[in-house]
């Protein structure tokens, strides 16, 4: 009779349930647990994702820390690339998503620019052109900088404004 390991199962389980419910009902080690499937193969990820959740506070802090982190805390480089592309994906999946053209008011900006910021971890600028309507024309990185600063720089933008015709 062959062996039957304990666990035998539990990822197409996982899988199934993900299928069925989303991942609302998920605790976020279970997310993380998912998204190892496809980053660690053939180990059991949930005590691997229990430890990354407790050592980085939460699974915003696993996401938000460095591929060098990862990689230190034991994670190989193709599985920590994976985990810090996520915000990435994300951040670029609602920026696709969102529809170009829209009337954008000082009402929608807080909302607007908060996915721009999704997973970054640096300062950074970005401008947002707008027709005479309030449409979007284009919204542009300006600057980058460090954790505490980035400069600005005006020409750049105004020279920005006036291509795009804002």
């Amino acid at each position: 009779m062959a062996y039957k390991h304990e666990h035998g199962g539990h990822r197409e389980r996982m899988k199934d349930k993900y299928i069925k419910f989303g991942l609302e009902i998920f605790e976020p080690h279970e997310v993380l647990e998912m998204i190892l499937f496809y980053a660690v193969p053939r180990v059991d990820t949930n005590p691997l994702a229990h430890r990354l959740i407790d050592h980085f506070g939460s699974l915003a802090g696993v996401f938000d820390a460095s591929i060098s982190q990862l990689m230190d805390f034991g994670l190989s480089k193709n599985a920590a690339v994976f985990i810090s592309m996520i915000p990435k994906i994300s951040r670029i999946y609602i920026d696709d998503k969102r529809q170009k053209r829209q009337v954008i008011t000082r009402d929608m900006l807080g909302e607007y620019f908060q996915d721009k910021f999704i997973g970054r971890t640096e300062e950074y600028i970005v401008a947002l052109f707008l027709d005479a309507k309030g449409r979007e024309l284009s919204c542009v990185p300006i600057s980058s900088g460090n954790f505490s600063a980035a400069t600005v720089p005006y020409e750049k933008i105004i020279n920005l404004a006036i291509l795009s015709r804002a």
